[in-house]
C-alpha cells in the first residue's frame, strides 16, 4: 500500500504522485514479497493508494491504482 498525503485530494494528483520509479519498486516489491512468501501464486495483484489531506485526516482509497499481471515476472521490470 502506498499512502500520500496532500493538501488537495484530487485522486488524479494522488496517482501523479506515484512516478513510474515508484511503479516499478512497488511492482518489483510485491513480486518480491510473492516469490518468497507463496511461490506458487497464480494470480494477478493489485497495489492500492490511499491518498491523505493532512490538515483534516480525510482519506481517498483508490483501489487497484497499479495491477500487477499474472505472467510478470522480477526479471520482465
Amino acid at each position: 500500500m502506498e499512502i500520500k498525503a496532500r493538501a488537495r485530494l484530487h485522486p488524479n494528483k494522488i496517482l501523479e504522485a506515484i512516478t513510474p520509479t515508484k511503479q516499478r519498486r512497488l511492482i518489483l516489491t510485491a513480486l518480491t514479497f510473492q516469490q518468497k512468501h507463496n511461490p506458487g501464486w497464480q494470480q494477478s495483484m493489485r497495489i492500492d493508494v490511499v491518498g491523505l489531506r493532512h490538515t483534516t485526516g480525510e482519506m481517498v482509497w483508490i483501489q487497484n491504482a497499479i495491477e500487477v499481471p499474472i505472467d510478470l515476472s522480477i526479471d520482465g521490470i
